[in-house]
């Protein structure tokens, strides 16, 4: 059988009258509107969606990639040095291929080498969180543009990014030298970071405002730059998105291709003509998780499921026993990095580039969410 066959010209075509037909008879008379789904204010999902509630399927929403493959992530808190380290090391060895560093503190040459110690910049890429008030992006991109010098390194072929907290304050033109700076420097950095963890106000009501908060802060590092006269075209090459996920499984994945369809608009009103979409990594809201770890491991899964069918480009699990406020274990990360490999090696999950392109349901979800979150939106400055 050829692998195009259309498997589907075998069964006969039914309507969407047919279906509420049926529906209809087997709610014995209760009404289907009681069926129907409250998404915030304004969006109402039916129970199920048909072929004619799209006007045309959209295509699929691959970013140019042929596959659905992410990178690994794993969170070190910096707290000692050394331990972090190790912790880094470890991760990698069982398969993490993303590692960022949360700061707290700022470091200097010496204390960065410590941290990075061992550490091949080729075979994963590096990221910095810095949490520290007075912390200055570009100056520890300069040291850590030190250290990949005195390794004999190319910095221009490192994949990495550097986000900071709200606490962190850059004026215009601190931004524009960190970006003049990445840009000759580390080219394949990611350093205007759009942090949308403070955007998170859970999975049903709130999901509209969080997507337009965020294009509102993507877009407005085009309005901070523009005084410098940075092309758009490399503001937004430099440029991440930060999420974080709740538990709602097919919210996350829509609101995930909500965020793809939304920056594609927004380029288009900052007349970016050449514009691609920023990465976006996802990390789990604290607010979503359990106090039972068990109950953890097993939300991850679904979790993790719907960062990936959402096409994120990195993934960090959040080990079963974060909530606690104590360190996590090497075996609730060492699961954490094992859910995503369990996607990757033995479900397939980075095969197929837009895997919930073709679904009703979620692609009508997708577009309610675009439609509301791009309303919101245009209160905003845009660039």
């Amino acid at each position: 059988m050829s692998e195009k066959a259309n498997l589907f010209a075998a069964f006969p075509s039914v309507s969407k009258a047919e279906w509420l037909a049926a529906v209809k008879k087997d709610l014995k008379g209760r009404p289907l509107e009681d069926l129907q789904w409250q998404l915030g204010e304004n969006i109402v999902l039916d129970p199920f969606f048909h072929r004619e509630d799209l006007a045309e399927l959209p295509p699929p929403l691959s970013d140019g990639r042929h596959s659905n493959n992410w990178e690994i992530g794993e969170d070190v808190e910096v707290k000692q040095l050394d331990s972090a380290n190790r912790q880094a090391l470890v991760a990698l060895a069982g398969g993490a291929e993303a590692i960022r560093f949360i700061l707290r503190r700022n470091y200097s040459e010496k204390g960065l080498k410590t941290l990075l110690s061992g550490i091949k910049f080729d075979g994963a890429s590096i990221h910095f969180y810095q949490k520290k008030e007075d912390a200055s992006p570009l100056e520890l991109l300069r040291i850590f543009h030190e250290i990949v010098r005195k390794r004999g390194l190319v910095s221009s072929t490192i994949n990495g990014s550097l986000n900071w907290s709200e606490v962190v304050g850059l004026n215009n033109s601190q931004l524009a030298d960190l970006v003049r700076f990445a840009n000759k420097n580390f080219p394949k950095f990611k350093v205007l970071s759009v942090d949308a963890k403070p955007f998170f106000r859970g999975s049903r009501g709130g999901v509209v405002k969080e997507l337009a908060d965020a294009i509102a802060a993507a877009t407005a590092y085009f309005v901070r730059l523009k005084r410098d006269k940075f092309p758009s075209e490399i503001i937004n090459h430099h440029l991440q998105f930060s999420i974080v996920l709740g538990a709602n499984y097919f919210v996350e994945i829509a609101k995930i291709r909500a965020l793809k369809l939304l920056w594609a608009n927004a380029l288009k009103a900052c007349g970016v003509k050449r514009g691609t979409l920023p990465p976006i990594e996802a990390h789990f809201a604290l607010v979503a998780q359990k106090k039972d770890p068990h109950a953890n491991m097993i939300q991850a899964t679904t979790q993790a499921m719907a960062a990936v069918i959402g096409g994120v480009n990195r993934l960090t699990v959040l080990p079963s026993d974060a909530i606690g406020g104590k360190p996590s274990t090497p075996f609730s990360r060492r699961i954490a990095r094992n859910v995503q490999h369990v996607l990757k090696m033995e479900s397939y999950f980075d095969s197929v580039a837009d895997p919930a392109a073709g679904s009703y349901f979620i692609e009508k979800l997708t577009e309610k969410l675009a439609e509301a979150a791009w309303k919101e939106f245009r209160n905003s400055v845009i660039c």
